[in-house]
């Protein structure tokens, strides 16, 4: 917080002219609430603002902690889902290769059946890369 610059005159030597001297300082906190010094002065001007203040900073702390907890179990859902929808796909291609397969059309069954491996490689083993980073 910035204080306002205080300025002093002095005279010097009786001739008249005037020294300036200037001083300012600032004050640079991280904490989203006053200084203790702040809140006693917000209490002097009305009585239990500062007690207002600390349960309003409390309720907000609340809130963002309960938002992170919300966010945070619906990207684990999210990625139940998508690796249960990964694995159907690949038995729906594994399903299908072999059927291609039985019919005698051997080169789309075994781009099929290739997809899936590859699929449940990036969709499995990808992840388990990612990890490690």
């Amino acid at each position: 917080m910035a204080h306002p610059p205080k300025i002093s005159q002095v005279p010097q030597n009786g001739t008249g002219a005037i020294a300036i001297r200037q001083q300012s300082s600032l004050e640079i906190r991280s904490s989203p609430l006053p200084s203790p010094d702040e809140l006693k002065a917000y209490n002097v001007i009305l009585p239990g603002a500062a007690e207002r203040i600390l349960a309003m900073a409390e309720k907000q702390a609340n809130h963002r902690q309960e938002t992170e907890s919300v966010l945070v179990q619906a990207g684990t859902k999210q990625n139940g889902r998508g690796q249960n929808f990964a694995f159907i796909l690949c038995i729906c291609c594994l399903v299908a290769s072999v059927i291609l397969g039985c019919l005698g059309q051997t080169i789309p069954a075994s781009i099929t059946g290739g997809i899936a491996i590859l699929y449940v490689g990036r969709t499995f083993l990808g992840k388990s890369s990612q990890k490690k980073k």
